[in-house]
């Protein structure tokens, strides 16, 4: 199942950053780099507020237990 959602995780990405670099029907790579390191910034800061997020109902679930 995770190999499922890391598989549609990373079709979203490419469809964005796709989506994002199209100007008028053209393609510049210059746009598509740079669409590309936001989008993967964006994602990357996603994975690390659930990662503190998560870490934190641990913390949770450890002092009150």
């Amino acid at each position: 199942m995770t190999t499922l959602f890391a598989f549609a995780g990373a079709l979203l990405a490419a469809v964005l950053v796709y989506a994002i670099a199209r100007v008028d029907g053209r393609l510049p790579m210059t746009t598509l780099l740079l669409s590309g390191v936001i989008v993967g910034l964006f994602f990357t800061s996603c994975v690390m507020l659930a990662t503190v997020l998560l870490a934190a109902a641990d913390l949770q679930g450890w002092s009150s237990g």
